[in-house]
């Protein structure tokens, strides 16, 4: 295991550990800004992927009125006012860029300030390897850590999202690094599209290459970018939050017969969730993810429906858009909610009671009743598809039983919290 080393800025001050590469870099930026003075017009610039870490250097460079470091590449380009105020004055001016960037800076300053350049790579297996132990903090991910390395390809960022639940799945982990592998063609100059090695510590492996050839949007929930979310949020806020994923596979089939028969307007797009006795534990993680718990401060205010929509869930899915009409019985006995569309709740009861293990006769008074519905119109089917993958992958994940009539689908099925198996009728 790599030994972590306190990095300083130019200041002094410690700032969190750094890889290698990133050690580099910074050695290369203190050592160009040490030989610098004031009157030079020069560009460092810090070259990579998307993710592996070039800000987390660039933070650690204690600014001046001579050493700067510029804002993102991007806001440069389309900000001129941004651009002079950041170029037109004499110093040292230290840049990052992915490589797809670099001929266009060059293009736009090279005849102004010279360009000096460094390649920061990603972190190595055994670097990557001791970082995902410590994101994981003690917890046994489902995919061996050996292969979680190797889908991450070295990139910190992509080992974040690929450790930000433990319970994640090899296929939504494999995916996700697919995917980033999948948009290395844009990162990278088209006459240099396999150079990866001069990026990268941890080549892209097989299992992840077919995988990011392999994507393609069917309508349901793109899980990546609900991973990327969720990391943000948990960045921004300390907020974790549960799997995205389904814990039955069997529900990801339905959800994709769904998004097809949306998209041919084959069937209503309605989908209406029960779960008639919930324990009181369990619950207590179902209203805490979807923002309806008593304690709210907003809870007096504002209806159920729109504390979910705003619930930290459904920002991260992004499932406000649907119609939602919610009914709850909390363990306390208050109810919470209104009253659904057409009385779906009771037809749901009534598939409820012909099954044992959902047998809402036996029910324990310290139990919830939980019911949602989401609907909209054919055009905006996919709201309903986001909205129903989000309470079901919470459901499942927390081990609640419930029912379902999901008409998107065509189908009428159950989820055994117990057994965490999914039966059809």
């Amino acid at each position: 295991m790599p030994t972590e080393r306190p990095s300083f800025s130019e200041g002094g001050k410690a700032t969190r550990s750094l890889s290698e590469a990133q050690h580099g870099a910074q050695r290369f930026l203190l050592q160009e800004i040490a030989d610098s003075s004031p009157n030079d017009k020069t560009i460092l610039l810090l070259r990579g992927l998307p993710g592996v870490g070039k800000s987390t250097v660039t933070d650690t460079i204690k600014q001046t009125k001579s050493v700067r470091v510029a804002p993102d590449a991007t806001l440069l380009q389309y900000d001129e006012g941004l651009r002079e105020r950041t170029f037109n004055i004499p110093g040292t001016i230290i840049m990052s860029a992915i490589p797809s960037e670099e001929a266009e800076i060059r293009r736009q300053y090279g005849s102004t300030h010279e360009i000096k350049d460094n390649i920061m790579k990603g972190m190595t297996e055994a670097e990557m390897r001791a970082f995902l132990e410590k994101n994981l903090r003690g917890q046994e991910p489902t995919v061996p850590l050996s292969q979680l390395v190797s889908f991450t390809m070295g990139v910190p960022r992509l080992g974040k999202l690929l450790t930000i639940r433990p319970e994640l799945t090899e296929r939504i982990t494999r995916e996700t690094a697919g995917k980033y592998h999948r948009a290395l063609d844009i990162f990278f100059p088209r006459d240099n599209s396999d150079n990866f090695s001069e990026y990268l510590n941890i080549p892209p492996s097989p299992a992840v290459i077919a995988a990011g050839r392999e994507i393609k949007w069917n309508g349901a929930v793109d899980l990546s970018r609900v991973l990327e979310q969720q990391l943000a949020f948990q960045e921004k806020y300390g907020i974790e939050e549960f799997s995205p994923e389904f814990v039955d596979p069997i529900t990801t089939r339905i959800y994709e017969q769904a998004a097809e028969n949306g998209r041919a307007r084959r069937t209503n797009p309605q989908i209406s969730i029960l779960a008639p006795e919930v324990p009181p534990e369990i619950y207590g993680q179902i209203e805490a993810s979807l923002g309806i718990a008593l304690d709210n401060p907003l809870f007096s205010r504002w209806p159920a429906t729109e504390l979910i929509a705003r619930s930290k869930r459904s920002q991260i899915f992004r499932a406000e858009d649907a119609k939602v009409a919610v009914l709850v019985k909390h363990p306390s006995g208050k109810k919470i909610g209104e009253l659904p569309f057409y009385n779906d709740d009771k037809r749901l009861n009534e598939i409820a009671t012909q099954i044992p293990q959902l047998n809402t006769k036996t029910t324990d008074e310290r139990h919830a009743r939980f019911f949602v519905q989401g609907r909209n119109h054919d055009a905006l089917y996919p709201s309903v598809i986001v909205f129903g993958h989000m309470v079901e992958s919470l459901l499942q994940q927390v081990g609640a039983s419930y029912v379902v009539d999901n008409q998107l689908a065509g189908e009428k099925y159950w989820f055994n919290g117990q057994t965490k198996k999914l039966t059809v009728f």
